[in-house]
């Protein structure tokens, strides 16, 4: 048999076997049922992926990650700043600015449309952010603060 030859029917035996006696990735993960929970923080990872990459022509775009701290979720927001405005209070200023350039308040029902308006106001005090502030002239200084969406919205 020569080389061409054998390639041929290696490309044809190879993945009728491999198909044959097993499912496909995709037909396993159809049949993996998907919790509520897991499609709203899959969602939110979404969220925070468009967030980032929206800003990704400007200088300095802060980082988005998803976590999940003390059976709550939530957004962490990583950026820079100088360390002479670095501060508990201008933290939270910072915090506010986000609040009202995300407006918050939607998003209990973009993450889980089904909440109706008792469950999304409640999930509110289970959803936070997280402010991490490094400072431009030392990297080893850095600030946090965090609040509920409630708190935010108060």
């Amino acid at each position: 048999m020569t080389y061409r030859k054998a390639i041929a029917v290696l490309l044809l035996v190879v993945p009728t076997a491999t198909f044959a006696g097993s499912q496909t990735v995709l037909s396993t993960l159809q049949q993996t049922p998907l919790t509520a929970y897991e499609a709203g923080k899959s969602r939110l990872e979404s969220l925070a992926m468009i967030v980032e990459i929206a800003g990704s022509k400007k200088k300095d775009v802060p980082k988005f990650d998803v976590i999940e701290k003390n059976g709550l979720l939530g957004v962490e927001v990583t950026g820079s700043e100088k360390a002479s405005k670095m501060s508990d209070s201008y933290c939270h200023k910072k915090l506010q600015k986000l609040n009202q350039t995300f407006d918050t308040n939607r998003i209990p029902k973009i993450l889980w449309p089904s909440l109706n308006k008792e469950q999304s106001s409640k999930v509110m005090n289970e959803l936070f952010i997280t402010l991490t502030m490094t400072a431009k002239e030392n990297s080893s200084f850095s600030l946090s603060c965090t609040k509920t969406l409630a708190q935010l919205i108060k």
